[in-house]
C-alpha cells in the first residue's frame, strides 16, 4: 500500500475510535462491508468479536432491506436492537455498507443516534470501493 492508502484507513479506522472514545456509552463500533465482513473496528474491540457482530450486524441489516422492499417502506436507514444489558445500533452508511455499535445499559440513544448519523453522513462518500478493499486488506493481515 502506499503512503496515501495507509493514511487513508488510519483515518478512517481513527474516525471509529474517536467516536467510541467520544460518545458517553458508547463501547464498541464495527464497520461493515455489503457481504458481512468486518471493514475496521474500533481498537479496543477483540477481532474475533469484530468479526461475529459484524456477521450478526450484515445479517440483521440484510434481513431490514429485504422487509422494507417487500413492504414498499423505502430504505432501511438503522435498526435498534435492545438487549437487557444494552443495546445494538446499526445504520446504514453506503452500498450496502453499515456501522454497528454496542451501548452500555442507560445510554441516551438520541445522543448515540444523532453522533452515528453525523458520522456515517461524514464518512459515506469516503468509503470508495478503493478504501473498502484496502480496510479488507488490513484486516486480513
Amino acid at each position: 500500500m502506499t503512503e496515501s492508502t495507509n493514511d487513508s484507513v488510519e483515518n478512517f479506522s481513527w474516525l471509529i475510535d474517536r467516536f467510541v472514545r467520544d460518545v458517553r456509552g458508547v463501547e464498541h463500533a464495527v464497520v461493515v462491508s455489503s457481504d458481512g465482513l468486518v471493514l475496521t473496528h474500533s481498537s479496543d474491540f477483540p477481532e474475533e468479536h469484530a468479526e461475529q457482530l459484524a456477521a450478526i450486524s450484515s445479517g440483521l441489516h440484510s434481513l431490514a432491506v429485504g422487509g422494507a422492499g417487500l413492504f414498499q417502506r423505502g430504505e432501511c436507514e438503522q435498526l435498534l436492537v435492545r438487549f437487557n444489558h444494552g443495546h445494538l445500533f446499526i445504520m446504514a452508511i453506503s452500498d450496502g455498507s453499515c456501522m454497528a455499535v454496542l451501548t452500555a445499559p442507560g445510554t441516551e440513544l438520541k445522543i448515540v443516534g444523532f453522533q452515528m448519523a453525523k458520522l456515517v453522513d461524514n464518512v459515506a462518500h469516503v468509503l470508495t470501493p478503493q478504501l473498502r478493499s484496502q480496510l479488507r486488506e488490513v484486516i486480513q493481515n
